[in-house]
């Protein structure tokens, strides 16, 4: 199997120069004054291949409704030596995770919601979840009530204790044993199975990457109807 790896969007910058006369906060009438470097946007996608931080990339930029620059370097396929094309599939991944953000923030303009409003306000299955709290003289779970609710706020940046599993941890292992990522459930059946999985610690004192970003579209599916 060849291997790639898909464009890196913040590549792009590189090639917008801004007037360095510019000073201040940045207003429409300084936004109209960057400048499209093709020259420079090539040259570093050129040096991400050449400095083997990937094996392919690629870069779009639309400005004002209309394409201002495409280029691309390296290959889609190393080993049979294809190139990188306009029509090249990528898996985006995580990219979804910004339109998502968009969406519930969208709405919160709306004042559909607050950002310290319990999660389960609007998600009544997280209600139930508990905290891990370390095992028994028997080595069994032990379980408890978190000290604060799970707030909206605690999913918009993955600090609401959430496991993501496989680990070692009895959280990590519910997570793989409830298995609320599985292809075959939608995203309300998803928050019944992770609304069963013990929280990691309490909300809002750690950080730690979870499916946050999945509750956060079923927020915004509940919330928008």
């Amino acid at each position: 199997m060849g291997r790639w790896m898909v464009a890196v969007a913040l590549a792009v910058l590189l090639g917008l120069q801004a007037n360095p006369a510019l000073s201040g906060p940045r207003t429409s009438a300084a936004s109209n004054t960057l400048q499209i470097e093709k020259a420079r946007i090539d040259r570093a996608l050129a040096e991400m291949i050449s400095g083997g931080r990937a094996v392919g990339v690629s870069a779009l930029i639309f400005k004002d409704g209309r394409e201002v620059y495409f280029g691309t370097a390296g290959h889609a396929n190393r080993e049979a030596k294809r190139p990188m094309r306009r029509n090249t599939l990528a898996q985006i991944f995580s990219m979804t995770k910004p339109v998502t953000g968009v969406a519930l923030m969208q709405l919160w303009e709306q004042g559909k919601f607050g950002l310290d409003d319990p999660l389960s306000r609007h998600l009544p299955e997280f209600a139930e979840t508990k905290l891990f709290a370390g095992l028994d003289s028997a080595g069994k779970p032990v379980l408890k009530v978190p000290g604060r609710p799970i707030l909206i706020r605690d999913v918009l940046r993955h600090t609401a204790g959430f496991a993501y599993g496989p680990g070692d941890s009895v959280p990590e292992r519910e997570f793989v044993r409830i298995d609320p990522l599985n292809l075959n459930v939608d995203l309300a059946e998803f928050g019944r199975r992770l609304a069963q999985v013990p929280l990691l610690f309490e909300p809002g004192t750690q950080w730690r990457y979870s499916a946050a970003v999945d509750v956060q579209a079923l927020l915004v599916e509940k919330l928008s109807g």
